[in-house]
């Protein structure tokens, strides 16, 4: 049995990750283009597993309302779809730090191709 404070440190890490793969949604396509729907994530994952992920399901990590939050699988799958190692969503190992320079990597390229940069590279 799980105790509050448990509970309370899965759903702060749950948060955490519903912003981290808003972010990957967000950083994740050309200037100008749509986002990736979670329909068509979840179809990558899905190959990738070898097993079926709903958009929906997708939807519920990114809203931070699925309980697969815990599913390391998962998460890695989507980061690694979206170009980013599975650390900067799976994070049991001390990996913080590390994810945190992710982040600030992946608002520097959201930057850089909302200013028009040829390519995305510096």
């Amino acid at each position: 049995m799980s105790t509050t404070k448990e509970r309370a440190r899965a759903r702060d890490i749950g948060a955490g990750v519903s912003i981290k793969l808003n972010q990957l949604f967000a950083a994740g396509h050309p200037r100008g283009g749509d986002e990736e729907s979670n329909a068509d994530v979840a179809a990558a994952v899905s190959g990738v597993l070898d097993r079926p992920i709903s958009g929906s399901e997708i939807a519920a990590l990114r809203a931070d309302t699925h309980e697969a939050a815990g599913d390391s699988a998962v998460l890695a799958a989507v980061a690694e779809h979206f170009g980013m190692p599975a650390g900067f969503l799976v994070q049991d190992d001390g990996t913080h730090d590390l994810a945190a320079a992710q982040t600030d990597m992946l608002r520097v390229l959201e930057l850089i191709r909302d200013l028009g940069a040829a390519s995305g590279r510096l």
